[in-house]
């Protein structure tokens, strides 16, 4: 019984041997394909790396050509620099000139008040004061109730003599407002360049002084400032001429003269006052009166004095002036005929 159960183990074991090969082959067959798959499907990225082993499947014949080389060209949205339509060219910039024109264009509106003299008198002085302000829009704005303020905080104190005027004028941040005479002496008391707020007037204040008598001009430009980058530009807003009548000062004309011509006389005088003692030096009698035509003239006079007498009958009709002539007559030849013989003494 043994025997036989021996045979069916030993014939047995060869396909028991046969099935596990065959078996190993089947699960390593699939295993080959699922790899080869999975480096078909996931071994390539978008942005050309790789995370495995790249695996390249042909899918056209290597002999034919690339689809994409038969491509044609694709126009871009965006068109090239040199096909940009005419109306979408860019603006060309402005220049400084024309943005500063642009802003004097711009400028606020608002008043100027000035009180020029009507007359002044020579050599003395007389304060000139002029305001701006941008808070009341125009003149006509003065006799509304919404500005009555500050129209009157404009003129409360304004000094010198001359009647307050009130003018529209465009008004910007920088102003500069200048009093020109050649025939004036023109103190400035404040600058020239002031900056004008929204509120309340900017102030310019001068003293003047006539230098002469008469009709005399006296100028006054206010001009806006403008400020471009770092440049300036000026555009004259007021230009007036105001004529001023200016009454003869005698004292300060002689005060005037003498300032101007003083030294040069001074100097003249004793120029001519050495000539005359250093002539005298020289020539001690060229100096001296002729006193021998002054002798003969006298004694003519008299002559004509005493034949005027003759022709009086009485002596109490002779005029008494008749009588004082002869007297100084006489007394002046003698007077000269006593200088006469000193000098020939000297001599």
């Amino acid at each position: 019984m043994s025997q036989p159960e021996n045979r069916n183990a030993s014939a047995s074991g060869p396909q028991r041997g046969s099935l596990s090969w065959a078996m190993f082959l089947l699960i390593g067959g699939w295993v080959g394909v699922v790899l080869v798959l999975a480096g078909c499907a996931g071994g390539t990225v978008e942005d050309g790396t790789s995370s495995g082993t790249l695996v390249v499947i042909p899918l056209l014949p290597t002999d034919s050509p690339s689809p994409t080389s038969e491509l044609e060209p694709v126009a871009t949205a965006n068109p090239a620099a040199g096909d940009e339509p005419e109306d979408m060219a860019p603006e060309e910039p402005l220049s400084i000139a024309d943005v500063a024109a642009q802003a004097l264009n711009n400028l606020d509106p608002g008043i100027v008040v000035y009180n020029p003299p009507v007359a002044m008198s020579a050599g003395q002085a007389e304060r000139v004061e002029l305001r701006i302000t941008r808070e009341i829009p125009n003149v006509e704005a003065l006799n509304e109730p919404a500005f009555a303020e500050p129209a009157a905080a404009i003129t409360e104190t304004l000094s010198g003599a001359g009647t307050p005027r009130f003018e529209d004028i465009k008004v910007n941040t920088y102003m500069r407002v200048q009093l020109i005479g050649r025939d004036f002496d023109i103190e400035a008391l404040t600058p020239q360049d002031q900056l004008v707020g929204e509120r309340d007037f900017s102030e310019w204040v001068w003293n003047v002084t006539p230098l002469k008598s008469g009709e005399l001009k006296l100028n006054l430009s206010i001009t806006a400032r403008v400020r471009v980058d770092d440049y300036e530009e000026f555009k004259n807003l007021v230009v007036r001429d105001e004529t001023i009548y200016v009454a003869v000062n005698p004292a300060y004309t002689l005060a005037t003269f003498w300032e101007r011509y003083g030294a040069i006389l001074l100097v003249a005088g004793l120029i001519v006052s050495v000539g005359v003692l250093f002539a005298a030096r020289l020539h001690p009698g060229g100096l001296r009166p002729n006193l021998a035509g002054q002798l003969a003239t006298a004694r003519e006079n008299l002559a004509l004095i005493e034949e005027r007498k003759s022709q009086y009958v009485l002596e109490e009709d002779i005029p008494l002036q008749l009588i004082a002539n002869e007297r100084k007559l006489k007394k002046r030849i003698n007077d000269l005929e006593g200088r006469i013989a000193t000098r020939e003494k000297q001599s």
